[in-house]
Order: C-alpha cells, then sequence, then structure tokens
C-alpha cells in the first residue's frame, strides 16, 4: 500500500522506488521501523499486557476515526445527490437515522474508553498520531498537482450541489443545470 501511495504521488518518491530484484525494500525498512518501536514500547511501558492496550486501543481508535468519516460521507451523499439516492435500487433501511445512531454509538465507545485509566492513555495519545497525519498531508498537498486536483474538486462540489437544488426544485430546473458545462 505504501509503495502504491508513493507511485500515485500520495508518498515521499524514495517510497516507490524497488530494488533491483524488484523487491520494495524501503517500504519493508519503513514498516520494521515501526515494528521496532513495538519493542521500545515493551520496554517504555513496563510490560506486555500494558503496551497491549495501548497499541489496541490506539488502533481500535484510529478504526473509530475511519467509520464516522464514512457515515458523514453517506449524510454528505444523500445531501448533495438526492437524484441519485432517490433512482437507487439499495435503499438501506432507517439510512436517513442510522448514521445518527451509529455516531452518537461511537461518542458512547469514546467515553467509555475515557473512564479507564489505562486506555484513557492510549485516548490521550492518539491525537498525536493524527497531528502527524495531518502534517503529512499538509506537506504532500501543498504540491502544485494537488492544489489543481483540489480545485477541481471544488468545482465539482459546487456543481452538485446546484444539481441537489435543482433536483428539490424539480425535473425543468434540473434540465436546465445538467445542459451547462462541467467544470473540467
Amino acid at each position: 500500500m505504501i509503495h502504491g501511495l508513493a507511485k500515485e504521488g500520495d508518498g515521499p518518491k524514495g517510497l516507490a522506488r524497488l530494488s533491483r530484484t524488484k523487491v520494495p525494500r524501503n517500504e519493508l525498512l519503513f514498516s520494521c521501523m515501526f515494528l521496532l518501536s513495538g519493542v521500545a514500547l515493551l520496554y517504555a511501558e513496563g510490560g506486555v499486557a500494558e503496551a497491549f492496550t495501548l497499541v489496541t486501543t490506539t488502533s481500535a481508535l484510529c478504526f473509530m476515526f475511519v467509520w464516522p468519516i464514512i457515515l458523514i460521507s453517506c449524510l454528505v451523499y444523500r445531501k448533495r445527490r438526492p437524484q441519485l439516492h432517490a433512482t437507487s435500487k439499495f435503499k438501506m433501511p432507517g439510512g436517513t437515522f442510522m448514521p445518527y445512531v451509529l455516531l452518537a454509538f461511537f461518542g458512547f465507545i469514546l467515553w467509555a474508553l475515557a473512564t479507564q485509566a489505562d486506555t484513557l492513555a492510549a485516548l490521550r495519545f492518539t491525537p498525536l498520531w493524527f497531528v502527524g497525519l495531518g502534517i503529512g498531508y499538509a506537506i504532500l498537498h501543498s504540491k502544485p498537482k494537488h492544489t489543481e486536483l483540489r480545485a477541481l474538486h471544488e468545482a465539482k462540489v459546487v456543481r452538485e450541489r446546484m444539481l441537489a437544488a435543482s433536483f428539490s426544485a424539480g425535473p425543468v430546473a434540473e434540465a436546465a443545470v445538467l445542459k451547462e458545462p462541467a467544470a473540467k
């Protein structure tokens, strides 16, 4: 995965190279660096159980970060593209309110993790991980290629919002928006 991201320009160029035997050696070394940090964590935390709790809670929090993004994306999709949702053959039962229920459930899980001292330590550590990711994102996406892609995406969002508004207004308004040229 790291190799693919680097080849697409979403990772450091050094991680896109293969060895002469076609092995992603740099990616393996990068991954091993994180695996070896587990050994340091064992000695720093004081034992296997504490290190295990820290690692599993942090990974659970990262997993729990992904699912709310998916749920929020679902809500944005329904708002931004109601015409596509209206014609969809698959409509999840309870799809209008279940994302909110699940977001509340994840909030409850965060509260539960905050009530125990050992999982609270991981809860405090996880924001540092996201700060690191944010810094990496800012560095990678300050390049002109990503600035251009961002501008194209923003133009697409404006068009989708116009389509959503015209869908709500009726078929005549929707047809008028569809005739407008899309931003390229």
